[in-house]
């Protein structure tokens, strides 16, 4: 049994990165993820018309992964702000804990994904020695993040099973 139903990656240096082209390795893994059934939505802080951001998913071929595209421009507020992340929530009809947030700022992406009690990736590519303690996982590279979104939804599983023994 899966916990996780959906994964919100941020936009800029996380899934598109300089050149608009997409950083590497995250087509595998955006195709592993939608193989394994999850809802993949782009929650970016980005202050665009959305238009905007699926013009740039459709050039870089990215676009048919995702489902929704969530941006700061069209919802009026942004991340960190826990109203950024319960609008996804409530469109997807889902809870905080079954959505993990993939991005590379830890202040935006990953502590204001922990604030409403999703799970959160910092993708730190750049970082020689990431501490991770913010996060619940850090990747360098996108090979590596199926991987981890696994590890992280049997956790959650062990957690809901153990919740309902008691």
């Amino acid at each position: 049994m899966n916990i996780l139903k959906a994964a919100a990656f941020d936009l800029g240096n996380t899934i598109i990165g300089q050149g608009i082209t997409p950083v590497p390795g995250v087509i595998d893994a955006l195709q592993a993820l939608r193989e394994r059934g999850l809802i993949l939505v782009v929650a970016s802080n980005a202050d665009v018309p959305v238009e905007h951001s699926l013009a740039m998913l459709e050039q870089t071929g990215l676009r048919q992964y995702f489902t929704h595209v969530f941006n700061s421009y069209s919802l009026g507020v942004s991340k960190p702000d826990a109203r950024f992340f319960h609008k996804i929530f409530t469109t997807l009809k889902i809870q905080p804990h079954e959505c993990v947030m993939i991005g590379d700022s830890v202040y935006a992406d990953i502590q204001g994904a922990k604030k409403v009690g999703m799970s959160a990736i910092w993708y730190a590519p750049l970082q020689n020695n990431p501490d991770s303690s913010a996060a619940d996982g850090v990747i360098i590279h996108m090979q590596f993040l199926v991987p981890l979104i696994e590890k992280i939804d049997a956790h959650l599983y062990s957690i809901h099973q153990s919740a309902n023994q008691s």
